[in-house]
């Protein structure tokens, strides 16, 4: 399974490019709302497609380009839980998150959630 990557509310676009990094530039249709619009709108539009993971998603921000980050998204139980983290590991906490290897509150992983502190690999990998 494949993260998803936001870049439009339109479900018609999400097909097998939306787990690339976008290649042109977009306005991110979650700015300025709470996480939880975004959870909402992956649990009625995303979840369940085999296509793709069916609890995480990555959100990418005016700030990802130069920070080089991305914030991955677990919805668990339907509580949302982010960790923002480097694009060298987004992929791999993604995974370890959406298979239940790891906690998004516990761990390594929980010093990092809901804070503004970005994980690095060095970080993940101690």
């Amino acid at each position: 399974m494949r993260p998803l990557i936001v870049t439009s509310t339109d479900v018609h676009k999400i097909d097998e490019r939306s787990s690339r990094v976008p290649s042109t530039p977009f306005e991110n249709p979650f700015a300025d709302q709470p996480m939880t619009a975004l959870g909402d709108w992956f649990e009625h539009n995303v979840s369940g497609r085999k296509e793709f993971s069916y609890s995480t998603f990555l959100v990418l921000d005016k700030h990802s380009a130069e920070s080089e980050s991305v914030m991955v998204v677990c919805n668990r139980g339907g509580e949302l839980n982010g960790v923002s983290c480097g694009f060298d590991v987004a992929m791999e906490i993604s995974m370890v998150c959406d298979l239940g290897t790891h906690s998004m509150i516990d761990g390594e992983l929980g010093e990092y959630c809901g804070t503004a502190a970005i994980l690095t690999k060095e970080a993940w990998l101690g």
